[in-house]
């Protein structure tokens, strides 16, 4: 795993805080690696290893995981970059963990999806994050 690296927000990035995990393959729900082909315990390891790959993210960067720091996020925005393109529902159903593991109540939340190499971009806008302004945070 590399070491993330703090970097200006690019013109796509706008949100207080931007985290880009790179190569981060979240599932669907259908296909051979679906989540609805999974046993209950492939699902919670699998769930698992996203939110620690979420939370390992946040503390080498030097950020408080950002459950603890915030207790509403204004908006939420998530891009799933894969291969393919999910369905609405396989791709909402896809960045269930991560929103797990942010444990945030969203006032409104958007996800999208882009063709390309396994990433997950995510873009938070919350009153705690305003000292975040502009920075990109890749891991």
């Amino acid at each position: 795993m590399t070491t993330p690296r703090a970097t200006d927000a690019g013109p796509a990035l706008k949100g207080d805080l931007n985290l880009v995990l790179k190569g981060l393959r979240l599932r669907g729900l259908n296909g051979p690696q679906g989540t609805l082909r999974m046993s209950r315990r492939s699902r919670q390891t699998y769930n698992k290893e996203v939110a620690g790959r979420l939370r390992l993210a946040l503390d080498r960067a030097g950020l408080q995981p950002l459950a603890a720091a915030q207790a509403e996020y204004k908006e939420l925005r998530v891009t799933v970059v894969h291969k393919g393109v999910f369905d609405k529902d396989s791709l909402r159903a896809s960045v269930q963990p991560l929103l797990d593991a942010l444990k945030p109540r969203v006032v409104n939340f958007e996800v999208s999806q882009e063709q390309g190499t396994p990433s997950v971009k995510i873009e938070a806008w919350a009153p705690g994050l305003a000292a975040f302004k502009g920075r990109t945070v890749e891991a």
